[in-house]
């Protein structure tokens, strides 16, 4: 799945928006964790997600273009 806020509304508060939504229903069902990936270059998301609590937990390498690492993310629930 992909979650993604269109350039023109970002810095609105809608990503916040999306993973309080996303967290809370995983809680309502049990999830014990989320996981992600970002681009290791997106560093808007990658301080968005820190701020969430996710943590660092791997690498895909070269996986965006076959240029740029996937940060994989996990949090605990």
């Amino acid at each position: 799945m992909n979650i993604a806020v269109k350039k023109s509304f970002r810095r609105q508060g809608i990503a916040k928006l999306l993973l309080d939504s996303i967290e809370s229903l995983c809680t309502c069902n049990q999830v014990k964790s989320l996981n992600l990936e970002v681009n290791e270059n997106n560093f808007a998301a990658i301080n968005l997600y820190k701020k969430f609590g996710f943590s660092e937990v791997g690498r895909r390498a070269r996986y965006y273009d076959n240029k740029f690492d996937a940060i994989l993310m996990r949090k605990l629930l």
